[in-house]
């Protein structure tokens, strides 16, 4: 075969194993992989893209990067068995779960109390434009302002002349005379100003305060009493153009520029100003109409206390006893009414409400429900909105009853399987080694109390090591790095006083028969009892548990919903978080 055929070969080669590697599956051929890769028997289907799109959108890879088939099978798995769960909640029957349905009705009832303010109150306010205006001239109390300016300003100094660009020129001058030059230096600006020169430009490339000057010497909108005088009584002279006369003061000297000015009151009404006093009318007549409409509600309120319960203590009561009736409709129950009461103990200062104080507090409760009776009696809770709203959120917590068998978030390991975990992994928590040292040895017990001096006065303990350790100067340091050690490496003497000092201190020199030891403690290593182990232990065995309770749960649910895999799913590559656009 001749060179020209070897080569064609290779190529062919090469080519083959490219073409036959799997390919990664990005945003811009996420497209192209649209064909089912699970289905199940309620015709639920997922595609590789959709698979894509969930994996974009997820907080995986938030520095980028590629994943792997079997990171994108387990999210798989997850996204299906979400989905799976969803519809098994459609047939839980919430109001026989207590704590998952209050949670429910405490969500919805804030939605239909809004919409009903918002179908009785709101969406009746009117207004017109010269009703806004006129609600904004006779609102001092809610739009007048203090009186401000939009300032600039440019400030010249003689040590800014003395240190700055022509530095020698000023340099040379008396202390009168570099005061002289810089008031003509300042009035000289203020002249460009007068004559072309904008404000602006001038304090870019004059200005001495470094903080104001890269921007063009802005301060912002500046009030009343804010700066000592004369610049508060010079600025606030000023008027909307007015460029000041050069004044000085102790900082050096200014030069001021009033770019808009506000006198104290109602400032003349504007776009922005017009859409603020909109807001604030329309809130000051629903407020109005809605105090009305409440008022009515709430004047005939017909509570029934269970009287024998008013004396007692809520936290020592069956949260779900029930402990007012508000017009023989809802109940409120002692969970309920708990959410008030350490706030009533705390205002009255008492260890348990009496039963005047609960009365007081079940009344606050009972209006919320009258809202409520108010809401479904004009049909409130019929409208489309509310209806979804109260699906949605039925659904929610029907499957997060569902969720919990699937990952059984309440359990914890008992001590036995705490104690086996433990005994099984004795080398992770007994440490043969604890101490991690570096040493210097040297014959001299004044020497080696001198590199300790030095030492602890902050000298590099391994450049110590390599001027002081005998022997050849290329092997010191790794003579002197000992790493980790126990009591059977080295002589009783050296490891019990490394044992006695605290990471990064240096002990007293050691004598041994090898010499006086000068010890560093880099770390001490402890082992860890069973009490001590257990707050590693408890998370990982949680989550294996969580994992094994999972793979039961989606093994279950695929067989009941003959989950299939069709087709193969490919490796994902994903952007950082930060440039993916949801």
């Amino acid at each position: 075969m001749n060179k020209l055929s070897l080569f064609f070969a290779f190529f062919l080669i090469i080519f083959l194993l490219v073409s036959c590697q799997p390919p990664v599956i990005n945003e811009y051929t996420a497209k192209n992989y649209n064909y089912v890769v699970a289905r199940a028997d309620n015709s639920y289907q997922l595609t590789m893209s959709q698979l894509y799109e969930y994996l974009y959108n997820s907080d995986l890879l938030q520095k980028g990067g590629i994943l792997d088939t079997n990171i994108v099978r387990k999210f798989m798995d997850s996204v299906i068995c979400d989905t799976l769960t969803g519809y098994d909640a459609f047939n839980i029957k919430l109001e026989d779960y207590y704590n998952p349905y209050r949670l429910f009705k405490l969500r919805y009832y804030d939605y239909l109390i809004k919409s009903y303010f918002d179908e009785n109150v709101y969406k009746k306010v009117k207004y017109d434009s010269l009703e806004v205006v006129k609600f904004y001239n006779s609102r001092p109390d809610l739009f007048s302002v203090k009186e401000h300016i939009n300032l600039f300003h440019i400030l010249i100094t003689s040590n800014g002349l003395k240190y700055g660009p022509d530095s020698l020129k000023y340099n040379s001058l008396s202390s009168e005379a570099l005061d002289s030059a810089t008031e003509e230096y300042v009035q000289n600006i203020r002249s460009l100003i007068k004559d072309s020169l904008s404000f602006v430009k001038a304090a870019k490339q004059y200005s001495h305060d470094t903080t104001t000057g890269r921007n063009g010497g802005y301060m912002g909108w500046v009030g009343k009493g804010i700066y000592p005088d004369p610049f508060d009584s010079i600025a606030f002279n000023m008027r909307k153009g007015d460029i000041s006369a050069p004044y000085k003061d102790r900082d050096g000297w200014h030069i001021l520029y009033c770019a808009d000015y506000v006198p104290n009151g109602i400032p003349p009404l504007n776009k922005t100003l017009y859409i603020s006093a909109q807001k604030s009318l329309k809130n000051y007549k629903a407020n109005k109409l809605g105090k009305q409409l409440t008022d009515s509600l709430f004047k005939n309120i017909d509570i029934t206390y269970h009287e024998s319960l008013l004396d007692s203590n809520l936290f020592l009561i069956n949260g779900r006893e029930w402990l007012a009736m508000v017009n023989g409709i809802d109940t409120i129950d002692c969970n309920e009414a708990r959410s008030l009461e350490l706030n009533m103990r705390k205002k009255f200062n008492v260890p348990n409400t009496t039963a005047k104080m609960k009365k007081e507090m079940l009344g606050f409760i009972a209006k919320r429900y009258v809202i409520i009776q108010a809401a479904r009696a004009t049909k409130i809770d019929t409208l489309p909105n509310v209806m979804e709203v109260r699906k949605a959120y039925y659904h929610k917590y029907a499957k997060s009853i569902i969720d919990k068998k699937r990952y059984d978030p309440d359990w914890n390991p008992s001590d036995t399987l705490i104690k086996d975990y433990y005994q099984k992994h004795l080398k992770d928590f007994l440490v043969k080694k604890p101490l991690v040292v570096q040493q210097i040895i040297v014959q001299d017990s004044v020497l080696g109390e001198f590199i300790r001096d030095q030492a602890m006065s902050g000298v590099d303990f391994m450049e110590l090591a390599k001027k002081y350790y005998p022997g050849d100067k290329s092997i010191r340091t790794n003579l002197a790095d000992l790493g980790a050690i126990s009591k059977e490496d080295v002589p009783k003497p050296f490891f019990d006083a490394a044992m006695k000092i605290q990471e990064g201190d240096v002990t007293h020199p050691v004598k041994t028969k090898y010499g006086y030891h000068i010890i560093k403690v880099l770390k001490h290593r402890e082992s860890k009892s069973l009490d001590k182990a257990r707050v590693i232990i408890e998370p990982i065995l949680k989550e294996q548990h969580r994992k094994e309770v999972f793979k039961k749960y989606r093994d279950n649910i695929y067989k009941r919903y003959h989950v299939t895999f069709p087709a193969k799913i490919y490796a994902v590559h994903l952007k950082p978080k930060k440039l993916r656009k949801i």
